[in-house]
Protein backbone atom coordinates (compact mmCIF):
# COMPACT_ATOMS: atom_id res chain seq x y z
CA UNK A 1 0.00 0.00 0.00
CA UNK A 2 1.41 3.41 -0.94
CA UNK A 3 1.66 6.39 1.38
CA UNK A 4 -1.05 8.20 -0.60
CA UNK A 5 -3.34 5.20 -0.06
CA UNK A 6 -2.78 5.42 3.70
CA UNK A 7 -3.76 9.08 3.87
CA UNK A 8 -7.41 9.88 3.22
CA UNK A 9 -8.34 12.26 0.45
CA UNK A 10 -9.20 15.65 1.97
CA UNK A 11 -12.82 16.69 1.76
CA UNK A 12 -13.89 19.70 -0.29
CA UNK A 13 -14.66 21.58 2.92
CA UNK A 14 -11.16 20.84 4.15
CA UNK A 15 -9.61 21.94 0.85
CA UNK A 16 -11.38 25.27 1.17
CA UNK A 17 -9.46 25.87 4.41
CA UNK A 18 -6.21 26.33 2.48
CA UNK A 19 -6.02 30.09 1.84
CA UNK A 20 -4.39 29.81 -1.59
CA UNK A 21 -4.73 33.43 -2.70
CA UNK A 22 -3.27 34.77 0.54
CA UNK A 23 -0.29 32.44 0.17
CA UNK A 24 0.24 33.58 -3.41
CA UNK A 25 0.24 37.24 -2.34
CA UNK A 26 2.60 36.41 0.54
CA UNK A 27 5.06 34.69 -1.80
CA UNK A 28 4.92 37.38 -4.49
CA UNK A 29 5.67 40.01 -1.87
CA UNK A 30 8.69 38.07 -0.60
CA UNK A 31 9.90 37.60 -4.15
CA UNK A 32 10.31 41.39 -4.28
CA UNK A 33 11.28 42.31 -0.70
CA UNK A 34 12.70 40.30 2.19
CA UNK A 35 11.84 41.71 5.63
CA UNK A 36 14.63 42.54 8.07
CA UNK A 37 14.09 39.22 9.86
CA UNK A 38 15.97 37.57 6.98
CA UNK A 39 19.09 39.74 7.20
CA UNK A 40 21.03 36.95 8.89
CA UNK A 41 20.24 34.65 5.96
CA UNK A 42 21.76 36.87 3.29
CA UNK A 43 24.42 34.31 2.41
CA UNK A 44 21.60 31.82 1.72
CA UNK A 45 19.54 34.07 -0.51
CA UNK A 46 19.45 31.38 -3.22
CA UNK A 47 17.67 28.99 -0.87
CA UNK A 48 15.24 31.70 0.26
CA UNK A 49 14.39 32.27 -3.40
CA UNK A 50 13.81 28.54 -3.77
CA UNK A 51 11.31 28.44 -0.92
CA UNK A 52 9.33 31.30 -2.48
CA UNK A 53 9.55 30.15 -6.11
CA UNK A 54 8.79 26.52 -5.30
CA UNK A 55 5.85 27.55 -3.13
CA UNK A 56 4.43 29.54 -6.05
CA UNK A 57 5.02 26.53 -8.27
CA UNK A 58 3.07 24.20 -5.95
CA UNK A 59 0.32 26.84 -5.80
CA UNK A 60 0.21 26.79 -9.64
CA UNK A 61 0.97 30.52 -9.60
CA UNK A 62 4.31 31.01 -11.37
CA UNK A 63 2.35 32.75 -14.13
CA UNK A 64 1.87 35.58 -11.62
CA UNK A 65 5.58 36.40 -12.00
CA UNK A 66 5.90 38.98 -14.76
CA UNK A 67 8.16 38.17 -17.74
CA UNK A 68 10.44 41.04 -16.69
CA UNK A 69 10.79 39.74 -13.12
CA UNK A 70 11.21 36.17 -14.35
CA UNK A 71 14.12 37.17 -16.56
CA UNK A 72 15.61 39.33 -13.82
CA UNK A 73 15.60 36.35 -11.46
CA UNK A 74 17.20 34.09 -14.07
CA UNK A 75 19.91 36.68 -14.70
CA UNK A 76 20.50 37.09 -10.95
CA UNK A 77 20.88 33.34 -10.49
CA UNK A 78 23.50 33.15 -13.25
CA UNK A 79 25.34 36.05 -11.65
CA UNK A 80 25.91 33.71 -8.68
CA UNK A 81 27.51 31.06 -10.92
CA UNK A 82 31.13 30.62 -9.90
CA UNK A 83 34.06 30.36 -12.30
CA UNK A 84 34.84 27.16 -10.39
CA UNK A 85 31.46 25.67 -11.25
CA UNK A 86 28.35 25.60 -9.10
CA UNK A 87 26.54 28.51 -7.52
CA UNK A 88 26.98 30.71 -4.47
CA UNK A 89 24.15 31.64 -2.12
CA UNK A 90 24.23 35.33 -3.04
CA UNK A 91 26.45 38.26 -3.96
CA UNK A 92 27.84 38.60 -0.44
CA UNK A 93 29.54 35.21 -0.80
CA UNK A 94 30.96 35.93 -4.24
CA UNK A 95 33.79 38.34 -4.94
CA UNK A 96 35.10 37.22 -8.34
CA UNK A 97 38.03 39.67 -8.11
CA UNK A 98 39.33 37.70 -5.10
CA UNK A 99 39.67 34.00 -5.89
CA UNK A 100 39.33 32.81 -2.29
CA UNK A 101 35.95 34.53 -2.03
CA UNK A 102 34.50 33.10 -5.24
CA UNK A 103 33.21 30.02 -3.43
CA UNK A 104 30.23 27.99 -4.69
CA UNK A 105 28.15 25.93 -2.26
CA UNK A 106 26.62 22.49 -2.91
CA UNK A 107 23.24 23.25 -1.30
CA UNK A 108 23.00 26.61 -3.07
CA UNK A 109 23.84 24.87 -6.34
CA UNK A 110 21.00 22.41 -5.80
CA UNK A 111 18.51 25.22 -5.14
CA UNK A 112 19.86 27.30 -8.05
CA UNK A 113 19.16 24.48 -10.50
CA UNK A 114 15.69 24.00 -8.99
CA UNK A 115 15.01 27.73 -9.33
CA UNK A 116 16.07 27.79 -12.98
CA UNK A 117 13.79 24.84 -13.75
CA UNK A 118 10.83 26.49 -12.00
CA UNK A 119 11.44 29.72 -13.94
CA UNK A 120 11.57 27.84 -17.26
CA UNK A 121 15.21 28.56 -18.13
CA UNK A 122 16.83 26.66 -21.01
CA UNK A 123 20.12 26.13 -19.09
CA UNK A 124 22.14 27.40 -22.05
CA UNK A 125 24.29 29.46 -19.68
CA UNK A 126 24.96 26.62 -17.27
CA UNK A 127 28.66 25.75 -17.04
CA UNK A 128 28.10 21.99 -16.94
CA UNK A 129 31.74 20.98 -17.18
CA UNK A 130 32.92 23.04 -14.22
CA UNK A 131 29.76 22.13 -12.31
CA UNK A 132 30.64 18.45 -12.63
CA UNK A 133 34.18 19.15 -11.45
CA UNK A 134 32.87 21.12 -8.47
CA UNK A 135 30.54 18.31 -7.35
CA UNK A 136 33.32 15.73 -7.70
CA UNK A 137 35.71 17.87 -5.66
CA UNK A 138 33.20 18.06 -2.79
CA UNK A 139 33.24 14.31 -2.18
CA UNK A 140 35.41 13.19 0.72
CA UNK A 141 37.45 10.01 1.01
CA UNK A 142 34.75 8.21 3.03
CA UNK A 143 32.09 8.92 0.38
CA UNK A 144 30.45 11.86 2.17
CA UNK A 145 30.14 15.37 0.73
CA UNK A 146 31.17 18.79 2.00
CA UNK A 147 29.39 22.00 0.96
CA UNK A 148 32.58 23.12 -0.81
CA UNK A 149 36.01 21.49 -1.25
CA UNK A 150 37.90 23.25 1.57
CA UNK A 151 35.15 22.89 4.17
CA UNK A 152 35.64 20.58 7.19
CA UNK A 153 31.87 20.16 7.35
CA UNK A 154 30.38 17.02 5.84
CA UNK A 155 27.11 15.19 6.35
CA UNK A 156 24.19 13.42 4.72
CA UNK A 157 22.46 16.67 3.73
CA UNK A 158 25.19 17.46 1.23
CA UNK A 159 25.16 13.86 0.01
CA UNK A 160 21.50 14.43 -0.84
CA UNK A 161 22.33 17.62 -2.77
CA UNK A 162 24.99 15.75 -4.72
CA UNK A 163 22.57 12.98 -5.70
CA UNK A 164 19.93 15.50 -6.76
CA UNK A 165 22.45 17.39 -8.91
CA UNK A 166 23.58 14.07 -10.40
CA UNK A 167 19.97 13.45 -11.43
CA UNK A 168 19.57 16.98 -12.78
CA UNK A 169 22.67 16.67 -14.96
CA UNK A 170 21.90 13.11 -16.02
CA UNK A 171 25.51 12.03 -15.44
CA UNK A 172 25.43 8.69 -13.63
CA UNK A 173 29.22 8.60 -13.22
CA UNK A 174 29.39 12.08 -11.69
CA UNK A 175 30.93 10.81 -8.42
CA UNK A 176 31.70 7.61 -6.48
CA UNK A 177 28.13 6.43 -5.96
CA UNK A 178 28.96 3.20 -4.10
CA UNK A 179 31.11 5.09 -1.59
CA UNK A 180 28.32 7.62 -1.05
CA UNK A 181 25.80 4.83 -0.48
CA UNK A 182 28.07 3.16 2.09
CA UNK A 183 28.41 6.48 3.90
CA UNK A 184 24.63 6.94 3.99
CA UNK A 185 24.10 3.47 5.42
CA UNK A 186 26.75 4.17 8.07
CA UNK A 187 24.62 7.10 9.30
CA UNK A 188 21.78 4.84 10.39
CA UNK A 189 21.04 4.97 14.11
CA UNK A 190 19.99 2.15 16.42
CA UNK A 191 16.29 3.02 16.10
CA UNK A 192 16.16 2.72 12.30
CA UNK A 193 16.35 6.44 11.48
CA UNK A 194 19.36 8.31 10.06
CA UNK A 195 21.59 10.88 11.72
CA UNK A 196 23.53 13.72 10.17
CA UNK A 197 26.76 11.72 10.52
CA UNK A 198 27.63 8.21 11.74
CA UNK A 199 26.88 7.76 15.43
CA UNK A 200 24.52 10.73 15.72
CA UNK A 201 20.86 10.71 16.73
CA UNK A 202 18.29 10.05 14.03
CA UNK A 203 16.27 13.05 12.86
CA UNK A 204 13.41 13.56 10.42
CA UNK A 205 15.23 15.83 7.98
CA UNK A 206 18.38 13.73 7.75
CA UNK A 207 16.32 10.55 7.46
CA UNK A 208 14.60 12.10 4.45
CA UNK A 209 17.98 13.01 2.92
CA UNK A 210 19.21 9.45 3.40
CA UNK A 211 16.09 7.74 2.03
CA UNK A 212 15.78 10.12 -0.96
CA UNK A 213 19.48 9.67 -1.79
CA UNK A 214 19.21 5.88 -1.65
CA UNK A 215 16.15 6.13 -3.89
CA UNK A 216 18.04 8.21 -6.46
CA UNK A 217 20.95 5.76 -6.27
CA UNK A 218 18.56 2.83 -6.87
CA UNK A 219 19.92 1.37 -3.63
CA UNK A 220 16.96 1.21 -1.26
CA UNK A 221 17.20 -2.58 -1.46
CA UNK A 222 20.41 -2.28 0.60
CA UNK A 223 18.45 -0.86 3.52
CA UNK A 224 18.11 -3.66 6.06
CA UNK A 225 14.86 -3.95 8.02
CA UNK A 226 13.18 -0.98 6.29
CA UNK A 227 10.12 -1.50 8.47
CA UNK A 228 12.05 -0.17 11.48
CA UNK A 229 12.57 3.11 9.62
CA UNK A 230 8.89 3.18 8.67
CA UNK A 231 7.95 2.62 12.30
CA UNK A 232 10.25 5.40 13.53
CA UNK A 233 8.88 7.84 10.96
CA UNK A 234 5.27 6.90 11.69
CA UNK A 235 5.82 7.45 15.41
CA UNK A 236 6.88 11.05 14.75
CA UNK A 237 3.21 12.00 14.47
CA UNK A 238 2.31 13.82 17.69
CA UNK A 239 -1.23 12.64 18.60
CA UNK A 240 -3.91 15.30 18.66
CA UNK A 241 -4.86 15.98 22.27
CA UNK A 242 -8.62 15.46 22.37
CA UNK A 243 -9.02 14.47 26.02
CA UNK A 244 -12.12 16.63 26.45
CA UNK A 245 -13.65 16.04 23.03
CA UNK A 246 -15.38 13.30 21.11
CA UNK A 247 -13.59 11.50 18.30
CA UNK A 248 -12.35 14.40 16.10
CA UNK A 249 -12.85 12.28 12.99
CA UNK A 250 -16.59 12.69 13.55
CA UNK A 251 -16.32 16.48 13.52
CA UNK A 252 -16.68 18.72 10.45
CA UNK A 253 -13.45 20.17 9.04
CA UNK A 254 -13.99 23.64 10.50
CA UNK A 255 -14.68 22.28 14.00
CA UNK A 256 -11.65 19.97 13.92
CA UNK A 257 -9.44 22.88 12.88
CA UNK A 258 -10.83 24.99 15.72
CA UNK A 259 -10.16 22.13 18.13
CA UNK A 260 -6.52 21.97 17.08
CA UNK A 261 -6.14 25.72 17.62
CA UNK A 262 -7.64 25.40 21.07
CA UNK A 263 -4.98 22.78 21.83
CA UNK A 264 -2.34 25.44 21.10
CA UNK A 265 -1.27 24.01 17.77
CA UNK A 266 1.52 21.85 19.24
CA UNK A 267 -0.08 18.46 18.57
CA UNK A 268 -1.43 16.67 15.53
CA UNK A 269 1.64 17.23 13.31
CA UNK A 270 5.01 15.58 12.77
CA UNK A 271 8.00 16.13 15.04
CA UNK A 272 11.64 15.83 13.99
CA UNK A 273 12.75 13.77 17.00
CA UNK A 274 11.10 12.07 19.99
CA UNK A 275 9.93 14.37 22.80
CA UNK A 276 9.90 17.45 20.55
CA UNK A 277 6.98 19.68 19.54
CA UNK A 278 5.41 19.10 16.17
CA UNK A 279 6.75 21.38 13.42
CA UNK A 280 5.20 22.11 10.02
CA UNK A 281 8.45 21.47 8.12
CA UNK A 282 8.44 17.79 9.11
CA UNK A 283 5.18 17.26 7.28
CA UNK A 284 7.39 17.11 4.20
CA UNK A 285 10.60 15.60 5.57
CA UNK A 286 8.78 12.74 7.32
CA UNK A 287 5.87 12.45 4.89
CA UNK A 288 8.08 12.29 1.78
CA UNK A 289 10.42 9.74 3.37
CA UNK A 290 7.43 7.57 4.23
CA UNK A 291 6.09 7.80 0.68
CA UNK A 292 9.42 6.74 -0.82
CA UNK A 293 9.74 3.84 1.62
CA UNK A 294 6.17 2.72 1.04
CA UNK A 295 6.68 2.65 -2.72
CA UNK A 296 9.91 0.69 -2.32
CA UNK A 297 8.39 -1.85 0.04
CA UNK A 298 5.39 -2.33 -2.19
CA UNK A 299 7.62 -3.05 -5.21
CA UNK A 300 9.85 -5.32 -3.14
CA UNK A 301 6.76 -7.04 -1.66
CA UNK A 302 7.95 -6.36 1.89
CA UNK A 303 5.15 -6.51 4.45
CA UNK A 304 4.92 -4.51 7.65
CA UNK A 305 4.52 -6.36 10.92
CA UNK A 306 1.16 -5.77 12.70
CA UNK A 307 2.62 -3.28 15.19
CA UNK A 308 4.22 -1.12 12.51
CA UNK A 309 1.11 -1.36 10.33
CA UNK A 310 -0.91 -0.01 13.28
CA UNK A 311 1.42 2.99 13.49
CA UNK A 312 1.02 3.59 9.76
CA UNK A 313 -2.77 3.37 10.01
CA UNK A 314 -2.74 6.15 12.61
CA UNK A 315 -1.58 8.57 9.91
CA UNK A 316 -4.96 8.41 8.20
CA UNK A 317 -6.90 8.59 11.46
CA UNK A 318 -5.00 11.51 12.96
CA UNK A 319 -5.32 13.63 9.81
CA UNK A 320 -2.09 15.63 10.26
CA UNK A 321 -3.25 18.07 7.56
CA UNK A 322 -5.18 20.04 10.16
CA UNK A 323 -1.94 20.86 11.95
CA UNK A 324 -0.67 22.52 8.76
CA UNK A 325 -3.93 24.31 8.07
CA UNK A 326 -4.02 25.67 11.63
CA UNK A 327 -0.51 27.12 11.13
CA UNK A 328 -1.65 29.43 8.32
CA UNK A 329 -1.33 33.15 8.98
CA UNK A 330 -4.35 35.37 8.42
CA UNK A 331 -2.18 37.52 6.12
CA UNK A 332 -0.75 34.59 4.17
CA UNK A 333 2.17 32.28 4.72
CA UNK A 334 2.55 29.34 7.07
CA UNK A 335 4.36 29.28 10.40
CA UNK A 336 6.24 26.63 12.35
CA UNK A 337 3.05 26.01 14.32
CA UNK A 338 -0.10 27.90 15.31
CA UNK A 339 0.33 31.51 16.52
CA UNK A 340 3.96 31.81 15.40
CA UNK A 341 4.84 34.33 12.65
CA UNK A 342 5.00 32.85 9.14
CA UNK A 343 8.23 32.49 7.18
CA UNK A 344 9.12 31.36 3.66
CA UNK A 345 10.79 28.12 4.85
CA UNK A 346 7.72 26.77 6.66
CA UNK A 347 5.38 28.17 4.01
CA UNK A 348 7.04 26.10 1.30
CA UNK A 349 7.55 22.93 3.33
CA UNK A 350 4.00 23.12 4.68
CA UNK A 351 2.67 23.26 1.12
CA UNK A 352 5.09 20.50 0.10
CA UNK A 353 3.80 18.33 2.95
CA UNK A 354 0.24 18.86 1.76
CA UNK A 355 1.32 18.08 -1.82
CA UNK A 356 2.83 14.77 -0.68
CA UNK A 357 -0.67 13.96 0.61
CA UNK A 358 -2.14 14.93 -2.80
CA UNK A 359 -4.00 17.93 -1.43
CA UNK A 360 -6.46 19.51 -3.92
CA UNK A 361 -5.45 22.74 -5.69
CA UNK A 362 -1.72 21.99 -5.28
CA UNK A 363 0.61 20.73 -8.00
CA UNK A 364 1.99 17.19 -7.85
CA UNK A 365 5.39 16.86 -6.22
CA UNK A 366 8.40 14.64 -6.83
CA UNK A 367 9.19 13.64 -3.23
CA UNK A 368 12.80 12.57 -3.84
CA UNK A 369 13.70 15.86 -5.60
CA UNK A 370 11.61 18.22 -3.43
CA UNK A 371 10.22 20.03 -6.48
CA UNK A 372 7.01 19.78 -8.46
CA UNK A 373 6.51 17.22 -11.21
CA UNK A 374 6.33 20.17 -13.59
CA UNK A 375 9.76 21.49 -12.59
CA UNK A 376 11.24 17.98 -12.53
CA UNK A 377 10.27 17.55 -16.19
CA UNK A 378 13.18 19.88 -17.11
CA UNK A 379 15.62 17.14 -16.03
CA UNK A 380 17.84 15.31 -16.76
CA UNK A 381 19.73 17.80 -18.90
CA UNK A 382 21.50 14.95 -20.71
CA UNK A 383 21.61 11.16 -20.70
CA UNK A 384 24.77 9.19 -20.00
Amino acid sequence: MSHSDNIEEPSLAEADLLTVQKHIRYCLFHLQVLPTAYEGEDCSRMSLAFFVLSALDLLNATDKISPKDRQAWIDWIYEQQSSRGGFAGGPTTRLPSRENYDTPHLAMTYTALCNLAILGDDFSRLDKQNLQHFVQSCQTEDGAFSPYPSSPERDVRFVYCAFAIRHFLGVKTLFRVNSAVRYILSCRSHDGAFGQNPGLEGQGGTTYCAIASLHMANSLQLLQAPETCVRWLSQRLVPLDTSDASDPEDLPSEQRLALLKLENGRSGGFQGRPEKDADVCYSFWVGAALQLLDEHMQKAQVSLNPSTQKDRTLLSRERFRYFLLAAQSTRGGISKYFEEPPDVYHTYLGLAGLAVGQFPSLASIRPELNISERAAAAFPLQTS
